[in-house]
């Protein structure tokens, strides 16, 4: 609609969802499929998700057929849609796994830290609103990895069980 309530483009989208991101991006579900659209509303996703994100760290989360990936904002999939479990980018590091070992991977899909982790989780900051880290279990131990996936340390103190 124009400012002044007139149509100017017919409802086709279930939902619709802007991202003030390289001039305007926005995601759009219709019939439990999403798209992206740029800021001229052009379609830039190959074809419809089954599910999608908006962006993170310029990335965004996509599935089809049950893999997840990650594509860009001109809709290329530069991470290839091959991971069972996968998490946003933070800081162009993401969490991804198989279903049974987890990984850490860059924002072009190199890989951090190998899918050999029981599990991998986020060391969130409440106050700030930042990821902060990483905690990675392996062998019923733990590691901690800096924000941007590097192992720092062994977290000796600290043991797990398998799930």
């Amino acid at each position: 609609m124009d400012e002044d309530g007139k149509v100017i483009q017919r409802i086709i989208y279930d939902e619709l969802e802007c991202q003030s991101y390289d001039g305007g991006m926005f995601l759009l579900t219709s019939n439990g499929k999403a798209f992206y659209a740029n800021n001229k509303g052009e379609l830039i996703s190959k074809h419809g998700y089954d599910f999608g994100e908006m962006f993170w760290s310029r990335r965004a989360r996509v599935s089809y057929n049950g893999k997840f990936g990650y594509i860009d904002s001109t809709g290329a999939e530069v991470v290839p849609l091959i991971y069972k479990n996968a998490e946003p980018f933070y800081y162009n590091v993401a969490v991804v796994g198989n279903g049974k070992k987890y990984g850490m991977i860059n924002n072009l899909g190199g890989i951090i830290e190998p899918l050999e982790y029981d599990r991998i989780q986020d060391i969130y900051d409440e106050k700030e609103m930042v990821t902060i880290g990483y905690t990675g279990f392996k062998n019923g131990e733990a590691f901690y990895f800096d924000r941007e996936g590097k192992r720092v340390a062994k977290l000796k103190d600290v043991k797990f069980k398998k799930q």
